[in-house]
């Protein structure tokens, strides 16, 4: 049920991540940084085909950057902080060709250019700005993936940039073996039912291993049976293991025993993204550890686990690893964050999934700082949003979810609607229960009060002029006379001005923000 409640989780509160509380990080200067980007040699191209073609002349992978370059506020901060700076630029003239891939609100684009992006978008499934992927010369195969705001993004980029150009060597020179292994791994019993695993793990006393995955549409999936599950190396060393194939495809037909009995698993190990790997005891029940995502050292870690070095982090091993952090990290009216209390989020969220304690390095003091700041933004918006008349209920909530459910494509809503059929539930089930939560309840205030106050700044700078030069250049989408048309032209240019009017209450909170005293990482 998780998948689910974060993408309605997402509809409530998408106006909010798109606007001010991350947006907040852009009141901070940047003029050199952008006046910097202008001069830069770098060239950013909008044409996949043409990205394409320099790609294969100059044999360079392609960095495709998906993007709201007008509204996102952790896009322009990637830009602010990595892309335009020198080391960036220096990677991309020697080893990439950068395509741009921009999802803008307010800023003209061609029909064609909508096109290309809205299709590369679905094609590589992309559920979030800014996304970074980095495919082959052929703009197909997909060689890494970066999602959101990453500071470490160059040097991610240059390990990946060098092992693809090592493994295009490599390929020149691959023989009839390399295929026959891989041929001969394809051969695996996985077992699909997980009762039948378990009988056959106590009987020889073997471990199972269970994979998470999407075999249809997961591109991390399928190269993680390319790269690793499908060689004769797993093959051999996957004797001492019962394999358990969970799959969550998008058109291969399942029986609905299956799909209910995968699901049920997915919801047990806490399982929401894929690839995913969940090392069990022979008992069945025993976790012995997890994999969450690709790795190009499967085996290793596979073995690790086995070994017991890589053990489920433990609530003592989080204290210790965050002893860094001050007793009190926030305080801002009835908000208050300590060091216990954001240790036990974390623990919230990864002693349930498995994960060792090397897998929570990515926790790192800035991630941890940049949370406090979110947490902050949030309460202001929420005194701000209180203060205007939108108090947080469970109507709210309803609301907010049902407007934008009605907004999604016919084919991605009754997608969720069978999904959640499956499961034995419904979309009015859902929505009721997210009603009843007190962030989402939070989050839906937040959200209607900074579309309001957008709504209500974008009236105010549209004159009746403005608004017949707007439906003059625009009669096409405006066929009838200027009298009959008139509310349509003012809510079309109130929505194109609103994202640059939300982002106005950026200065507001960090006029607040700069009030309160709390932790921040070191630079």
């Amino acid at each position: 049920m998780k998948h689910f409640e974060l993408i309605l989780a997402a509809a409530i509160c998408g106006s909010l991540c798109a606007g001010a509380a991350l947006n907040a990080a852009d009141t901070k200067p940047a003029k050199e940084a952008k006046e910097a980007a202008k001069k830069s040699e770098v060239v950013w191209l909008t044409d996949l085909e043409a990205a394409k073609k320099q790609a294969a002349k100059e044999n360079k992978p392609i960095l495709m950057f998906f993007t709201g370059s007008d509204w996102c506020g952790w896009c322009k901060k990637l830009h602010e902080d990595v892309l335009d700076k020198d080391e960036f630029q220096e990677l991309a003239k020697d080893g990439l060709v950068l395509l741009e891939l921009d999802f803008p609100r307010t800023k003209e684009q061609s029909d064609a250019l909508k096109k290309q992006n809205d299709e590369l978008n679905k094609k590589f499934k992309i559920d979030g700005y800014p996304t970074m992927v980095l495919v082959a010369p052929d703009g197909e195969k997909e060689l890494d993936r970066t999602v959101g705001y990453d500071k470490e993004l160059v040097k991610k980029l240059k390990k990946t940039v060098k092992k693809s150009t090592v493994d295009a060597k490599k390929k020149s020179g691959e023989d009839a073996a390399d295929k026959e292994a891989g041929e001969a791994g394809k051969g695996l019993a996985w077992l699909t039912d997980f009762e039948a695993a378990k009988k056959q793990a106590a009987a020889e006393n073997k471990p199972i291993l269970m994979f998470f995955t999407g075999s249809d549409w997961c591109i991390w999936c399928m190269r993680l049976h390319e790269d690793v599950l499908d060689k004769d190396e797993f093959r051999d060393f996957s004797k001492k293991l019962v394999l358990l194939e969970l799959d969550f495809p998008n058109n291969i037909p399942q029986s609905d025993a299956l799909k209910k009995q995968n699901a049920e698993l997915a919801e047990k190990f806490k399982v929401d993204g894929y690839p995913c790997t969940v090392v069990l005891a022979s008992d069945g029940e025993t976790r012995l550890g997890t994999i969450s995502g690709y790795s190009g050292k499967y085996i290793d870690k596979i073995q690790d686990i086995l070994d017991g070095k890589e053990k489920p982090v433990t609530m003592d091993e989080l204290q210790e690893k965050f002893a860094y952090l001050p007793d009190t990290l926030l305080e801002y009216k009835d908000l208050k964050l300590t060091r216990e209390s954001v240790i036990q989020e974390i623990a919230d969220e990864v002693l349930p999934l498995g994960i060792s304690l090397s897998d929570c390095d990515d926790i790192t003091p800035e991630t941890i700082g940049i949370i406090i700041q979110q947490k902050l933004d949030e309460a202001i918006m929420l005194d701000m949003a209180i203060d205007a008349g939108f108090k947080p209920s469970a109507q709210l909530v309803k609301d907010a979810i049902t407007s934008e459910v009605n907004e999604f494509p016919a084919e991605q809503k009754e997608a969720l609607e069978e999904a959640l059929k499956q499961q034995g539930s419904s979309l009015d089930e859902l929505i009721g229960s997210l009603a009843d939560d007190k962030e989402h309840q939070e989050s839906a205030a937040i959200k209607l009060f900074i579309n309001d106050y957008a709504e209500r700044a974008a009236k105010k700078d549209i004159d009746e002029e403005a608004l017949k030069d707007h439906y003059e250049a625009n009669r096409t989408q405006f066929p009838g006379e200027y009298e009959a048309e008139r509310a349509k032209v003012l809510d079309t240019l109130v929505k194109a001005k609103a994202p640059a009017k939300a982002r106005e209450l950026d200065k507001e909170i960090e006029a607040i923000r700069k009030t309160v005293k709390y932790w921040k990482p070191e630079n």
